[in-house]
């Protein structure tokens, strides 16, 4: 199977030399996991938008059954506040009419108790939507907050894993030494992101790594795992012997006025 056909089936477009986070970015760009769908912003966005408009629709219809004309600034409301003015309206309106046939009999008529009896189930399903709407709202809010920390929770774990598969261990460390390094730096020092997305390390009280070698600066999570490494001597060294050195210069050559090279004197010992 040809990578540039996969590519090419998913809508993606990579430089040659594209390395494997920028394919992950790009395919977090245009794909949404199946059982992650729901909680995805747009998504659950576009749901929601969907179910306010609908809603929106039912109320206009209803004022319209119980002839309330509403205005375009009455209809432009948010969903919420035009609820409350189509309930206060059919209100205002059965109101008016209960009162106007008690003050025309001296008993309920049969028109009144009908009216009443919808007036009475008109409120509660009134009740009931605000209740429902009231719990989707707190439901979103929640989902919200659980998709932000599984989002938080997923790209440091993902930095996590990149810091420690990039350690430079000496070859004489073992699987054992290795591990015990690393669940001593993680008993000492806690690894998190800050508000833009960007990791940094503290100490386990949750005080940030000076840098010794520049004032107001702090060590990156590498700088500090790196450092630890050295004072265990744990760490990779460089041997420094075999460092290519430049090469020595090549004396230009000799030549006569006549344009013939010569060779150069030699030196007598």
């Amino acid at each position: 199977m040809d990578l540039k056909e996969i590519l090419s089936y998913q809508g993606i477009e990579l430089k040659e030399d594209a390395t494997l986070d920028e394919y992950k970015k790009a395919f977090d760009g245009v794909f949404v996991r199946l059982d992650q769908a729901a909680e995805h912003p747009d998504v659950k966005k576009a749901n929601v938008g969907e179910a306010t408009r609908k809603y929106a629709t039912e109320l206009k219809r209803t004022a319209k059954e119980h002839g309330i004309d509403l205005t375009k600034e009455d209809t432009d409301l948010p969903v919420d506040e035009l609820a409350r003015l189509v309930a206060s309206k059919i209100q205002e309106g059965n109101t008016s009419i209960i009162e106007d046939l008690k003050s025309k009999a001296g008993k309920p008529s049969e028109a009144l108790e009908k009216l009443t009896g919808d007036y009475e189930k008109l409120k509660l399903k009134y009740e009931d939507e605000a209740r429902v709407k009231g719990e989707l709202a707190e439901k979103l809010t929640e989902s919200e907050k659980k998709f932000g920390t599984f989002q938080k929770d997923f790209k440091l774990n993902d930095n996590k894993k990149s810091l420690l598969s990039k350690l430079p261990f000496s070859d004489t460390a073992n699987e054992l030494v290795k591990d015990g390094f690393i669940s001593r730096m993680e008993k000492e020092y806690k690894i998190d992101l800050d508000e833009t997305g960007s990791v940094y390390i503290t100490d386990i009280e949750g005080k940030r790594i000076s840098d010794p070698s520049k004032h107001g600066s702090y060590l990156s999570a590498e700088d500090v795992y790196s450092m630890k490494m050295k004072e265990y001597k744990i760490a990779k060294e460089v041997d420094t012997t075999k460092v290519n050195q430049p090469p020595t210069p090549t004396a230009a050559p000799i030549v006569n006025r006549e344009g013939v090279r010569q060779s150069r004197p030699r030196m007598n010992a």
